[in-house]
């Protein structure tokens, strides 16, 4: 699929969201808004999800029972070394707006209004990682970051693979999964926390009464 399609499948599942869920997100809500409340209910969207909790790495490597018996893994990247080959003019913004290693949406929303500013003004092979705003509690009990690329097509995997000095892949073996889980749980790291609410209460539910090991009583 080229990308024309692809920017407009992008368009209008944004679109679409922002009309039928207009009251789960803020007023007027800009693109970049849209995205990361739409990327927290499992919506397709350029962003990948990232976490600064290992805690929280771990549980979603290992969160899914049936997939305990294959390898699992945890990537971890560098953000300061990937933040050196950023454009000129989008490291200017870290350095004079942020002052940080970490972009924050609002920064975003003022210099990029949209997601077709975004891709015209910034070249295709730029990693731009940003902290999100507690839009929802997901967001904050998940230790959120987000990594974008400025095209929809953009391939965060093929882009560490050519720079291999920046990230690892920690390997979680199958035979530790089941264990870490439990380990996670005795530190309240389980679907209730992650997935605050009642769809977190039916998870952690669903796990147990599904046979999945879990401690104390649900």
């Amino acid at each position: 699929m080229g990308s024309p399609e692809l920017r407009w499948r992008e368009r209008r599942l944004i679109d679409s969201f922002r009309l039928t869920a207009h009251e789960y997100l803020p007023p007027h809500a800009t693109d970049w808004q849209v995205l990361m409340v739409a990327q927290h209910y499992r919506l397709p969207t350029r962003l990948l999800d990232w976490t600064s909790s290992p805690y929280a790495a771990l549980f979603f490597a290992t969160e899914d029972v049936s997939k305990h018996n294959e390898e699992g893994l945890v990537w971890c990247v560098s953000r300061l070394e990937t933040n050196k080959v950023l454009p000129a003019s989008l490291r200017t913004i870290l350095a004079e707006e942020e002052r940080t290693n970490l972009f924050h949406q609002e920064t975003l929303s003022r210099n990029f209004p949209t997601l077709e500013s975004f891709e015209n003004k910034c070249p295709a092979d730029a990693l731009l990682w940003f902290e999100p705003p507690s839009l929802d509690i997901r967001i904050v009990n998940q230790f959120a970051l987000f990594s974008v690329m400025p095209r929809v097509e953009g391939d965060t995997a093929g882009w560490l693979a050519q720079n291999a000095a920046w990230h690892r892949v920690i390997p979680i073996p199958s035979r530790l999964k089941a264990e870490i889980r439990e380990r996670l749980i005795v530190m309240n790291i389980s679907e209730r926390t992650m997935y605050p609410g009642l769809e977190g209460i039916a998870r952690w539910q669903r796990a147990y009464y599904g046979g999945q090991p879990l401690s104390g009583q649900p």
